[in-house]
């Protein structure tokens, strides 16, 4: 089992659930000191992002960490330089003429 799994049922991560049988707390979550932890019928299931939630979380961090920039550049604007940041480093740039 995987300690950071959460579970589809109650979203509670995996420690807080049964010990034995693995049954869903009440709230997903451990009762509070001095109250009796309580149960649900439903047991721990891992939770699967699906992968279109997997696809805008990469492009929410891609969005925050890329920086594209793109001038043109020459005495009659002939040349376009584009150059690629990734969380403040450049990875990639070039230089392209433009030919009328």
């Amino acid at each position: 089992m995987n300690a950071l799994a959460r579970c589809k049922n109650c979203g509670g991560d995996e420690g807080v659930h049964h010990y034995k049988t693995m049954a869903c707390p009440v709230g997903g979550r451990e009762a509070p000191v001095g109250k009796k932890q309580e149960y649900k019928t439903t047991t721990f299931e891992v939770a699967i992002a699906a992968p279109q939630n997997v696809e805008d979380i990469i492009k929410k961090y891609l969005i925050d960490k890329l920086d594209i920039s793109i001038r043109r550049e020459g005495y009659n604007d002939e040349l376009i330089s584009v150059s690629i940041l990734f969380d403040g480093d450049e990875i990639a740039s070039d230089r392209l003429e433009v030919h009328r």
